[in-house]
C-alpha cells in the first residue's frame, strides 16, 4: 500500500500527464497527456527508439443508436543498455455521441510503463522479468512483477506478457499479442495484428475481471499502415460483447 502511494504521488506531480494518471480526466488533460506523449515518442526518436503511433475511429451501434470512439495510441520502446529495456503506452479515447449520457464526450486515459531485464536463455527469442506500473483511468498508479517474451521470424512477430498485482485486490493479468506484416515486392505489404487482454483477480472473475480483444488489418508500406479495426470489450462477462468497428492509421518511426 505505501509502495503504490508512493508511484502515485510521484505520478501525479507530471504535469498534465499526472491528471491523466491519477484523477477524474478531463478533455483539456486528456489532449495535454495524449500529445505530451507524442512528444516523448519524437525525441525519445532521437535516442534510438522504437516509436508506434495509431488514431482508431470505431463505432458500436447500441440497438438504434451508435456509440462513436476516437483513440490515440501511442507506444515508445527502446533498450537502456543490453539488458535494461523499457517501454511507455498511452492509450486516450473519446466517446461521441454514445447513448448513456454519462459517457457522451467522455475522455478516457490509461497508460503502463515496463522496465525490464533481458534474461540470457539458450532458447529462440528474448524473455525478461520485468517491473510494471500501470495507470487505470482515474484511479491509483498500480505497481506489478511479471515475466514476457518476444519472438520474431520471417515477417512474423508475437509477444506475451504475464504480472500479478501483489497489493490490495491482487490479480493476474496477460496481454499478448501476434502480428504477420511480411515484407513483398509488390506496392503494399500485408498487414494483420491481433491484441488480447485478460484480467483475472485472486477473488474470482465476478470481482473486476475483464477480457478485452484489438484486431487490425489492413495493408502497410515504409513504415505506414492503414485499414480495418475492430475494438472488442465484455468478453467473458456474461453479457452482450461490444464491437467498435472501424478504421486505423498506424506510423512506427526508428
Amino acid at each position: 500500500m505505501e509502495i503504490r502511494k508512493t508511484v502515485n504521488d510521484i505520478a501525479g506531480k507530471v504535469p498534465y500527464l499526472g491528471d491523466i494518471l491519477t484523477k477524474e480526466i478531463k478533455p483539456r488533460h486528456a489532449l495535454a497527456g495524449a500529445v505530451l506523449a507524442l512528444g516523448l515518442g519524437y525525441a525519445a526518436e532521437s535516442n534510438a527508439a522504437n516509436v508506434r503511433l495509431e488514431a482508431t475511429y470505431g463505432s458500436d451501434r447500441q440497438g438504434d443508436k451508435k456509440a462513436e470512439v476516437y483513440t490515440m495510441d501511442t507506444l515508445v520502446s527502446g533498450k537502456l543498455s543490453n539488458h535494461l529495456k523499457y517501454s511507455f503506452r498511452n492509450r486516450t479515447e473519446m466517446d461521441v455521441d454514445n447513448p448513456d449520457p454519462e459517457k457522451d464526450n467522455k475522455v478516457g486515459g490509461m497508460s503502463l510503463i515496463n522496465l525490464g531485464y533481458l534474461l540470457d536463455l539458450p532458447m529462440p527469442g528474448k524473455a525478461s522479468v520485468l517491473g510494471v506500473v500501470s495507470f487505470p483511468p482515474g484511479g491509483e498508479a498500480v505497481p506489478r512483477i511479471g515475466l514476457d517474451y518476444f519472438i520474431a521470424d520471417k515477417g512474423f512477430a508475437g509477444y506475451i506478457q504475464g504480472h500479478r498485482n501483489l497489493g490490495d485486490n491482487p490479480n493476474t493479468e496477460l496481454f499478448g499479442w501476434a502480428s504477420w506484416n511480411p515484407q513483398t515486392d509488390g506496392p503494399v505489404n500485408p498487414y494483420v495484428r491481433v491484441e488480447g487482454l485478460t484480467n483475472i483477480p485472486d477473488t474470482g472473475w465476478k470481482d473486476g475481471g475483464f477480457a478485452l480483444g484489438r484486431v487490425r488489418v489492413g495493408v502497410e508500406k515504409d513504415g505506414w499502415a492503414a485499414g480495418y479495426s475492430n475494438d472488442i470489450t465484455g468478453i467473458g462477462s456474461g453479457g452482450e460483447i461490444d464491437q467498435k468497428h472501424g478504421g486505423f492509421v498506424q506510423v512506427n518511426l526508428k
